[in-house]
């Protein structure tokens, strides 16, 4: 995942999309290729920060903030890349020449993961006691398939509330969290099916 950031920090070259005072010290956006709109994204999607003017150390990061996390929560539907005929063809990549108009083909091929890792397989994201935590949640959900991401042992705050989990549909989010309890952790999405399925990783807060 490439983090493009650009910090409010030029007069001559001002930015209109930065931080409102009702915002915090930086806010998210989100890029991707509309080159085939609707289907396969093919990894090209990434997060976009903008730190307020005055708010930014001189890497553009927000200086209220001692770590940034960027996670993206997200199903990559195989029956919608536009290699799949290609890629069932390909007996190296299909060995049991499984066919799309199997019944069960959509759902095997459904994959819901966090930044494409799947059943607890995402590098460890290590936290320590005590740090001003900013999380940017990017997701490609739409009405049909949001998201619940869900940190056990923790809470975020979240537009002035606190909680254990948010919900991700339609836009991206950003949560604060200051970790006061040691462990290792579960982040997934609480949704049922996407759970059952995967989208899950681990993080560590240490003392």
């Amino acid at each position: 995942m490439i983090i493009l950031r650009r910090p409010m920090v030029s007069k001559r070259c001002p930015i209109v999309n930065g931080p409102s005072t009702a915002d915090e010290s930086s806010i998210l956006f989100s890029y991707a290729s509309d080159a085939q709109p609707g289907e396969h994204t093919s990894g090209l999607i990434g997060p976009l920060i903008v730190t307020r003017r005055g708010s930014a150390r001189a890497d553009g990061s927000p200086s209220d903030v001692d770590r940034e996390i960027v996670t993206l929560f997200s199903s990559q539907l195989e029956n919608q890349n536009p290699l799949l005929a290609e890629n069932l063809h390909d007996r190296a990549i299909n060995p049991k020449g499984i066919r799309a108009a199997a019944a069960s083909f959509f759902f095997d091929n459904a994959y819901p993961s966090i930044n494409g890792f799947i059943y607890g397989n995402m590098p460890m994201i290590t936290l320590r006691k005590g740090d001003r935590v900013r999380w940017y949640l990017l997701t490609t959900a739409n009405g049909l398939d949001g998201h619940t991401p869900t940190w056990s042992g923790q809470t975020v705050l979240f537009e002035g509330n606190r909680s254990d989990s948010v919900g991700l549909v339609f836009r991206d989010l950003i949560v604060d969290m200051v970790p006061d309890n040691p462990g290792v952790w579960l982040l997934n999405c609480s949704n049922d099916i996407h759970l059952a399925d995967g989208m899950e990783g681990r993080y560590q807060v240490l003392p």
